[in-house]
């Protein structure tokens, strides 16, 4: 019994350091009495420091692009001029007379807008009559007048490039003294004209860019006009001359031009 314990004794402990060899093979990569060792973690290369002293970079901007200035059912209010050729006495024919008139607009749209004109003054002039006695001679005018205009290009987003149609009708009715002696009238003129016009051209609106609710404008048309009325000459019974009446009618064309310097530029308010 003893000897077959020392021999199973013996069989274990043999067993055992085959097991322990073999392990040491294994663990030495197959490199006998290797020796095995702890090899140190890598370690991360340290970040670089920012440099504090750069500037920062800034964002790239979004361009900022302009609102087109909205024109549509806008209404505004402002002042233009209708002519009127107006018959006198020596030449009898000065023409081309422009009669300021208030200025009503509404755009119908983004391209068009309608104009409606108005003029009237209604005033006297101090005189005397025929025996010196003082009186107030009426020098009366009034006009009504549409245009339509239609926006061509837009070279600036303030600026509008239009063509223009417009027709005015326009009366009026003076009476004046020409020749006088110690206050007493010795010739008086009576009048009557009216004018009807068409015209057609092209102009510009200038919208302040600081405030698009002003606007300039200026214009330069050509007119085809009927005119007719008359003329009547009155001496005082003194004088011993025969009075006289002109009746007159013709047509005329002619090119005019508003706003092309600061004397007539024409301003619009749109609220």
């Amino acid at each position: 019994m003893g000897m077959k314990t020392s021999k199973v004794s013996a069989g274990i402990m043999i067993v055992g350091l085959v097991a322990t060899a073999s392990w040491g093979q294994t663990a030495g990569q197959g490199v006998p009495g290797a020796v095995l060792t702890a090899t140190p973690a890598a370690t991360a290369s340290p970040r670089p420091k920012e440099d504090s002293s750069a500037p920062p970079t800034a964002p790239s901007a979004t361009p900022q692009v302009e609102k087109p200035i909205t024109l549509s059912d806008r209404v505004g209010v402002g002042y233009d001029y209708i002519r009127i050729d107006e018959v006198q006495y020596p030449n009898f024919f000065t023409g081309n007379i422009s009669v300021l008139a208030l200025d009503a607009t509404y755009w119908l749209s983004e391209k068009s807008a309608l104009d409606l004109l108005v003029t009237g003054n209604f005033s006297s002039n101090p005189g005397t009559d025929f025996n010196g006695n003082s009186v107030n001679y009426p020098d009366n005018i009034w006009g009504l007048g549409l245009q339509w205009r239609y926006n061509i290009a837009s070279p600036a987003r303030n600026l509008l490039i239009q063509g223009l149609l417009r027709g005015t009708y326009c009366q009026y009715n003076f009476e004046q003294i020409w020749n006088s002696n110690n206050n007493i009238a010795l010739q008086l003129f009576q009048g009557y004209s009216e004018s009807y016009c068409l015209s057609v051209g092209a102009g510009f609106e200038y919208f302040l860019p600081f405030f698009d609710s002003i606007s300039l404008q200026g214009n330069i048309l050509f007119t085809a006009s009927y005119n007719d009325g008359w003329l009547t000459s009155l001496y005082n019974p003194n004088q011993n001359t025969p009075n006289y009446t002109l009746n007159y009618s013709y047509y005329r064309t002619l090119f005019s031009n508003t706003g092309l310097n600061l004397t007539t530029l024409t301003i619009h308010f749109y609220p």
